[in-house]
């Protein structure tokens, strides 16, 4: 049974607006993303102290250009939680729990502290010949991100941010994105986009194919990382807790549990913005903050970022 979603603390909201109003500020983006975050904890001396950042891992079975690249090493990704000079060792550093969850990638999981394992299946099937998982696999994919998100929260997270690993997922998000909101494929791909032809060719296959409806995009054309974070995101939601969307899986993962249940998107902000229309227009539907607003491609590692970002704008109420 799902949760329900509490509103936001319009109270708490309107006093750091006043707050605003003494120190002779108008309100701008900034400033209306720490009011938003003062309504979501109910403080305005709110602070992130327990950051963890999650990276969903999962395979899709649509292999569009080079399937070499389409199978997720995730070995390889626990090597840079070790590697002194990473951006993600960089993140644990900087105090940020990082753990990576495999929901179903196809090869073997290493052992690895970070590292949680719970395959739902070994990668999902090819959106642009059938349906990606069955109804109960995506059940269990969101049941995965809330299971995940009640423990965190139980050792004292106060702040998420969830990413993938990016390699395969750009189809199933675009397909998410397009069936959310009906817009084309060519509109929601980058003109400058050098795999812009078959990244059309493929989402407008899976489309075809399996005519997701908002109401079963994450099964029909989603992934299973994608149930993950739809899970993460309604679990932190319903215990007032904040959200960075990191990439394009990101805020689909968002619409999807926006329509499951209303209001998550209210805890939700994302870490920046993508050169990719997709991004922009996922975030403009769901009505979320982006905490930069410069455009950059730079993956998970810009979690690193907006976890910092958040703090800064924080610090604007005590001016």
């Amino acid at each position: 049974m799902l949760p329900d979603i509490p509103p936001l603390d319009e109270q708490a909201r309107e006093a750091a607006y006043a707050a605003y109003k003494r120190q002779g500020i108008s309100p701008g983006p900034d400033e209306q993303i720490a009011a938003q975050l003062v309504g979501i904890t109910g403080r305005l001396d709110w602070r992130p102290t327990q950051q963890v950042a999650v990276i969903c891992a999962a395979d899709h079975g649509v292999g569009r250009l080079r399937p070499e690249l389409h199978i997720i090493n995730v070995g390889a990704l626990l090597r840079l939680l070790d590697y002194p000079v990473s951006a993600l060792s960089f993140m644990q550093m900087s105090g940020v729990r990082v753990v990576v969850v495999d929901a179903g990638t196809k090869d073997g999981s290493p052992k690895h502290d970070a590292l949680i394992t719970r395959k739902i299946a070994k990668g999902t099937a090819d959106i642009t010949r059938r349906a990606a998982m069955t109804p109960t696999q995506a059940e269990a994919a969101i049941q995965l991100g809330f299971d995940i998100a009640e423990q965190e929260l139980a050792e004292g997270m106060d702040c998420l941010g969830i990413s993938d690993m990016g390699m395969s997922s750009d189809v199933s998000a675009l397909a998410i994105i397009a069936a959310m909101t009906d817009v084309p494929a060519s509109e929601l791909i980058d003109p400058a986009d050098p795999q812009r032809a078959p990244l059309i060719k493929a989402v407008e296959k899976a489309l075809k194919v399996n005519r997701p409806m908002p109401e079963t995009a994450l099964q029909t054309v989603g992934g299973f990382e994608t149930g993950l974070m739809a899970g993460l995101i309604i679990g932190c939601a319903a215990a007032t807790t904040p959200v960075i969307l990191e990439g394009l899986m990101a805020p689909a993962a968002a619409m999807i549990a926006a329509q499951l249940c209303p209001g998550v998107q209210d805890y939700c902000f994302a870490g920046h913005r993508l050169p990719a229309p997709a991004h922009t227009i996922a975030l403009e539907t769901l009505g979320v903050p982006a905490l930069r607003d410069d455009l950059l491609e730079i993956g998970s590692t810009a979690l690193v970022l907006a976890f910092a970002r958040m703090e800064l704008i924080m610090q604007t109420l005590e001016q």
